[in-house]
């Protein structure tokens, strides 16, 4: 510090005083230099410009200026770090020193001066201002530190956000519903999906129970599979049917914030799913019975020559059982030794896709007995979804016989005339221009003509329109190479076109023989097979395979505007349920041919699930679109199934752009479709309500009055329970259709006279499970539908279907219970007369308590019928 000098501004209007500090410092510490400035405003700029060690001035230069510059000093940042000292007369109050130190001033000294303070005080000074540099500096570097932290937190904060964002665009932008519960089963998290499906808001959502979202039959299902999957630490898949859909929900346990363990997962709507699986059920059997029926060997082999199927004919060629053949290898069974090498050789050919290599070919098969034949194959390559090579189909006849005889001819064709006459395929003999100057019986049966008429017939005149190209070249190798073989359409006699695969060697250079064999059952399997693996089998228009190919290939720009129509028939399953598979297959047939009535012949038509129709439309755009739908609609609206109005919600979207994606444009058009279906489905499904109560009284007019009787007594009971006029009136609706599920049971049964069979007696205690399926499947009628199931439920818990005890039973079945009971009681059955009004009485007392609710009974009793309550004792 000492080899540093000391610089001091002093600030004071009287120069005298000036003069005297001057001397007086450089007496103290020798060397300071010393700044004078007369004025406050003049003392702040030479102390900016020096940069002193210490600012001195007197705190009276005019009034209380002296205080005041002090706090500009401390308020500006250049000189905030330089001590301020203050020196005055010795007459100085206290207060003012008090205002000195609050103005900012680091020291006050008194006139007159030592020596020994004042160079004390201003090395102090010094002193402070190097410990503020130091503080401010550290101070500067923890806001620094500070202002970095708060960035980095602040960027944290923000991509924490951004991911939050990103993970609920994610969760919402979902096909499945998306949940997270806490340990009380409480909704913590739901997406977009899952709202839409409760109807309600994520505010109504978040925080419920499923209880107090869904039927309690269906939260129940929930919460038990919530339980397993928490329970047993691990996911557990599990459906539930709610209404007409089906939902497959995948749950597993979730540690939370608060280290309890919640429940997540999600739901995913399967209907369509299960439908398409149960139609490739149904079309695998069918396939399976064409392919076993066929009249020719069907063998097929996966890519390691392992057989994975076989059908009945084969079997019967080889001689075994389907069990002895199935997951054997072909060739190492059932190829002669002699034969292998060549087979393998093709086989690999076939199997790497070398194209020629399929077609036809022969060769010889052992049978289970040891014997060898000779099959001529016919083969086609079975291919994944991906196009991959995955097994071979080979369709095969036993050549042995016509083998046989094609050898015999060869070496003496007198010698064995006979044999070919009796050979049991067809052997033409033809000259270089193609007429026939030989057949066989077999050729005349095969062709439907005599020898005599095919013997002034030429080979042209036989084969189709359809197959003249392959029948020349055909002809045209067969002179060239002296061998041919083919497949070709010809004409029989009767007018039918049928097929014929001809096997023709070159007996010189005038004469061709051929060995012609009726092929048109196997070609009709095939097309069959063909045809049903691209068809929907009821409505006869494409399946969702074949559309799924037709979308990918249709996807270019040629097609554009390429336009999507998809249709669902309402009320489908409320049908089914209600009428049988045979009506609602009616409405699936009617509303296929309509819309084949409607579109051209270049569009795509096809059954994409249980009762959904999707179109596709080349060159076409949304105004077309919209026209094709208004004219289906006005055909639909014209046509019935029995007594039921055919109803259809459409849907549709337009690719308009190469760029678009085809399966957005897809989901735009069954998102369209399902918001129109929310706004029929209910007034489609009532109307079919009110069909079905009228079916059911045509049926049984015996069920006609019952059902208007039971409803009047319904509503006479709970107006004298005192019950709300809506709750009357929802009582009465229900007594009305309470046996609305006998409309499944036969008429037959309703109206036998005499006691039922056991079996009548299952079928009618059906009925409540029937009629809440039928219900349950419209929301306004939901609740009426808990009332219909429960309709034979019973006080005592002896009942059907659920065996239900007590209040466990909802107040208004048990209404129903006794309006039901006295009715049938009062009314003659085929069983037994009706009972005396005494009569009646006395049973409801003596049943009240076991099959009816007590109180109900009593208020019956005594206030609808105006008897007395007194249990008369037996």
């Amino acid at each position: 510090m000492e080899d540093k000098k000391l610089k001091i501004v002093v600030i004071d209007k009287d120069p005298d005083s000036l003069a005297s500090f001057i001397l007086f410092v450089e007496k103290v510490i020798p060397g300071t230099e010393v700044f004078t400035a007369s004025s406050g405003s003049r003392g702040i700029e030479l102390a900016k410009e020096k940069e002193p060690d210490v600012i001195v001035m007197d705190i009276y230069m005019v009034e209380d200026y002296g205080a005041e510059v002090s706090k500009i000093i401390k308020k500006n940042n250049s000189l905030l770090m330089t001590p301020v000292l203050f020196i005055t007369d010795m007459n100085t109050d206290r207060q003012l020193h008090i205002k000195a130190i609050k103005a900012g001033a680091e020291a006050f000294l008194i006139k007159p001066l030592d020596d020994i303070i004042l160079a004390t005080q201003l090395k102090a000074m010094v002193k402070i201002k190097e410990r503020n540099k130091l503080i401010s500096k550290k101070i500067e570097n923890l806001e620094d530190a500070v202002h970095t932290r708060t960035l980095k937190l602040e960027e944290e904060i923000a991509l924490r956000r951004e991911s939050e964002n990103r993970n609920r665009l994610f969760i919402d932008s979902s096909t499945d519903m998306i949940f997270l519960k806490d340990d009380k089963f409480r909704h913590i998290v739901a997406n977009k999906k899952l709202t839409e499906f409760f109807d309600k808001s994520n505010d109504e959502v978040i925080g419920k129970t499923d209880f107090e979202l869904m039927p309690k039959e269906v939260a129940e299902q929930c919460q038990k599979a919530d339980i397993i999957a928490i329970s047993t630490k691990a996911a557990y898949t599990s459906e539930e049917t709610v209404g007409d859909r089906v939902f497959e929900t995948t749950k597993f346990p979730v540690v939370l914030m608060n280290d309890k363990i919640g429940v997540g997962g999600f739901i995913r709507d399967i209907t369509q799913r299960k439908r398409l699986e149960g139609e490739i059920n149904r079309e695998r059997d069918l396939v399976k019975m064409y392919f076993n029926t066929a009249g020719i060997m069907f063998v097929v082999i996966d890519r390691t020559g392992m057989i994975t199927s076989i059908n009945e004919k084969g079997c019967q060629i080889l001689g075994l059982e389907e069990k002895d053949v199935i997951g054997k290898n072909w060739i190492d069974n059932f190829i002669p030794r002699s034969s292998v090498r060549e087979i393998t050789r093709v086989f690999k050919k076939i199997i790497k896709g070398e194209t020629e290599a399929v077609n036809f070919f022969e060769n010889p098969i052992i049978t289970g007995s040891g014997e060898e034949r000779l099959i001529s194959w016919h083969n086609t390559i079975l291919r994944d979804a991906a196009g991959n090579i995955i097994a071979l189909l080979s369709a095969g006849n036993d050549i042995t016989e016509r083998k046989q005889a094609e050898d015999a001819l060869k070496k003496s064709e007198n010698k064995y005339s006979s044999y070919i006459e009796n050979a049991p395929d067809g052997v033409f003999v033809s000259d270089e221009n193609g007429k026939y100057i030989e057949v066989n019986k077999a050729a005349s049966e095969i062709t439907g003509y005599s020898k005599d008429e095919l013997l002034e017939m030429n080979i042209k005149d036989m084969i189709t329109e359809e197959s003249k190209v392959t029948g020349k070249n055909h002809f045209r190798k067969l002179i060239e190479t002296g061998l041919s073989r083919g497949e070709f359409q010809y004409k029989h006699k009767n007018g039918s076109t049928r097929w014929w695969s001809v096997d023709a060697v070159k007996l010189n250079e005038h004469r061709f023989l051929g060995f012609v064999k009726d092929i048109t059952d196997r070609k009709k399997a095939e097309d069959e097979l063909i045809y049903m693996s691209y068809h929907d089998m009821l409505t006869e228009v494409y399946n969702r395979r074949f559309f799924e190919e037709e979308l990918s290939r249709l996807d270019t720009e040629s097609s554009l505007p390429l336009s999507i129509i998809m249709g669902d028939i309402n009320g489908l399953k409320l049908i089914n349920d209600s009428f049988g598979h045979t009506a609602g297959d009616k409405f699936l047939k009617k509303t296929a041919e309509i819309i084949k009535k409607v579109c051209r012949a270049s569009d795509i038509i096809t059954r994409f699930g249980g009762d959904e129709f999707v179109v596709i439309l080349p060159k076409t755009d949304t105004t077309q679109a919209m026209q094709i739908i208004k004219h289906i609609e006005d055909l639909a609206s014209k046509e019935k199934v029995g007594r039921i109005q055919l109803s259809i919600s459409f849907g549709y979207d337009t690719k308009k752009e190469n760029e678009q994606k085809i399966t957005d444009i897809l989901a735009n058009a069954e998102n369209h479709m399902y918001r129109h279906k929310l706004y029929e489905r209910s007034s489609t499904r009532s109307k079919t309500i009110d069909i079905i109560m009228n079916t059911l009284f045509e049926k049984s007019n015996r069920e006609s009055l019952h059902s208007r009787r039971v409803s009047r007594i319904c509503e006479v009971i709970a107006s004298k329970m005192d019950l709300e006029k809506d709750d009357i009136n929802q009582i009465r609706i229900a007594g009305l259709v309470h046996d609305i599920g006998k409309i499944g049971i036969d008429e037959k049964i309703l109206n036998k006279e005499g006691s039922l069979s056991d079996n009548e007696w299952k079928e009618i205690k059906t009925h409540p499970e029937v009629g809440w399926r039928i219900l349950s499947s419209i929301k306004e009628f939901s609740k009426l539908a808990q009332f219909i199931l429960e309709h034979h439920e019973r006080w005592d818990g002896k009942g059907y279907p659920n065996g239900l005890k007590g209040e466990e039973i909802s107040l208004e079945t048990r209404i129903i219970s006794v309006a039901d009971a006295y009715d049938a009681m009062t009314s003659n059955r085929s069983y037994r007369k009706q009972l005396s009004k005494k009569e009646t009485v006395e049973e409801i007392r003596r049943c009240s308590g076991t099959y009816f609710d007590p109180e109900i009974a009593k208020i019956f009793i005594e206030k609808v019928l105006k008897e007395e309550w007194v249990i008369t004792e037996s």
